[in-house]
């Protein structure tokens, strides 16, 4: 028998002494607190083993059902989105209908002639003495148009006088502006003649009313056919200030306009059949 045989069979012999040693211990209760010790070691071990793999497993959970809320939310937001476009198209064909609706019944209700026209473009400069409010339309020349005829909102008032014309393009100043001036009259028994014209860009002065004339607050203010492309009885607005004089030959009345001026959407240019 060789070195090492001897060598692996003392080994064997001296472990199982020393696990019948350790078993005598183990009964007798000699090392029972070292081996409550190890069990606590053991069991400590254990608990932070599972502790750290609840967390793991929590976390990865709720990391999980944070993704899927992320995606429910973002998913409701296109949704949300999709349906305000939707609803917007909805609103803007219901007003471009209301706005047919009216342009046939003006049409029908008076002997004129409508042109539909988009606003371009607003353009509103201040210079020191009057701040001048102009739009530019995108139908000209070609459609008929020319200067000195008249803008209306969808309800048929008046709004403003177009001042320039391309063959594609027109400008028109909008009633504030102080170039714009159309010849009125007073819906009242003299029918009493005048002339309207932007102030400041604020508000619309109807000028050169005789003394004589008698004139009232909430008197309806309508054009006079004295020029010859603008029809008669296309409504501008209501007397809302009279400023008078004993001294002088004229007074002068500033006008509440029908019209919305800042929000325009649809309009349409006069013009007689």
């Amino acid at each position: 028998m060789n070195k090492n045989s001897l060598k692996i069979k003392s080994n064997k012999v001296l472990i199982i002494i020393l696990v019948l040693f350790l078993f005598f211990l183990h009964y007798t209760k000699i090392i029972r607190p070292i081996e409550n010790y190890i069990v606590l070691g053991f069991d400590y071990a254990l608990g932070k083993i599972s502790f750290i793999e609840t967390s793991f497993r929590n976390n990865y959970i709720e990391q999980d059902d944070q993704d899927d809320i992320n995606h429910l939310i973002a998913s409701l937001r296109r949704e949300n989105n999709e349906l305000i476009e939707k609803i917007s198209r909805i609103k803007l064909l219901e007003e471009e209908n209301e706005y047919l609706r009216q342009h046939l019944k003006f049409e029908n209700d008076n002997n004129f002639k409508q042109v539909m026209v988009n606003i371009v473009s607003r353009n509103e400069v201040f210079d020191n003495s009057n701040q001048n409010k102009k739009i530019t339309i995108d139908k000209g020349r070609s459609d008929g148009l020319s200067p000195g005829l008249v803008l209306v909102s969808s309800h048929g008032n008046v709004i403003g006088k177009i001042i320039d014309v391309k063959d594609e393009i027109s400008q028109a100043c909008l009633l504030y502006d102080k170039t714009c001036k159309l010849a009125v009259s007073v819906q009242n028994s003299d029918k009493t003649s005048g002339v309207i014209q932007g102030e400041m860009g604020l508000t619309v002065k109807m000028n050169l009313i005789p003394q004589t004339e008698l004139i009232q607050l909430g008197d309806i203010i309508i054009t006079s056919g004295l020029e010859e492309i603008v029809p008669r009885g296309l409504v501008v607005g209501r007397i809302a200030e009279i400023e008078s004089e004993s001294n002088e030959l004229w007074q002068n009345a500033f006008l509440n306009v029908l019209a919305d001026l800042e929000n325009l959407k649809f309009v349409s240019v006069v013009m007689p059949k």
